[in-house]
This record gives C-alpha cells, sequence and structure tokens, in this order.
C-alpha cells in the first residue's frame, strides 16, 4: 500500500531504518568483475533490475590500482581466475551491510545454475 505525503510527514521521522537488504538471500546475475572482491550484480528490487557494486565480506585481494606492480600483477590473475567461474552466471548471494563506499556486502556468494 503506498504512503501519501502526509503519511509520510506524520510517520517519517529520524529514527527511521536505513535502507538494508542485511540477511536477506538473492539470486543475481555477474555482469562484471572488477577485480577478486569486487564485482558489480544485477537483482531484482522493487519490481525492477538493480545493479550494485557488491564486496566480499573479509577477502581483502590485490588491488588492481596498486602503485605496486607485482600486486597488480596478482590482482588480474586473482580477477581472472573469479572472472572465469562467476562472469554472466547465476549465484546465490547471501547479503550484508553496505560499506563506506556504498558497495553491497556479500557473505557469500555461490553459482546457482547457467
Amino acid at each position: 500500500m503506498p504512503f501519501s505525503d502526509q503519511d509520510i510527514f506524520e510517520q517519517g521521522h529520524v529514527k527511521t531504518p536505513l535502507f538494508s537488504l542485511e540477511g536477506q538471500t538473492m539470486i543475481a546475475k555477474v555482469v562484471k568483475v572488477y577485480d577478486a572482491d569486487t564485482i558489480h550484480i544485477v537483482l531484482p528490487l522493487f519490481n525492477k533490475l538493480m545493479k550494485f557494486k557488491t564486496r566480499f565480506i573479509g577477502i581483502d585481494s590485490a588491488e588492481i590500482r596498486s602503485k605496486n606492480p607485482d600486486e597488480k600483477i596478482h590482482a588480474k590473475k586473482a580477477r581472472d581466475i573469479l572472472k572465469s567461474k562467476i562472469h554472466d552466471k547465476l549465484v546465490r548471494v547471501e547479503c550484508g551491510e553496505f560499506d563506506k563506499y556504498g558497495r553491497l556486502g556479500r557473505r557469500r556468494s555461490t553459482e546457482f545454475h547457467r
């Protein structure tokens, strides 16, 4: 049931919870693998397909944009391995909180099918 302007005015306050997908398990399509801990997924939300940048919780992979040439090499190898496994596939995503960069945290992503 949609809220009227009056409902929002009367019921909205500073203690209204922030938007979160914490604890939700959803099926998503991996559309981009940036590095070994950050991917972009598309999932259904509010009757639309929405894209999210996501990050594995508790994983810290080598950085693609590192100034260290060896780290860049390792980062690209790790990214390519992950990409070969999940890019353009459907995965089951266990959602966590959004991080300070606005990325959706993922506890785990497992290949679902396709």
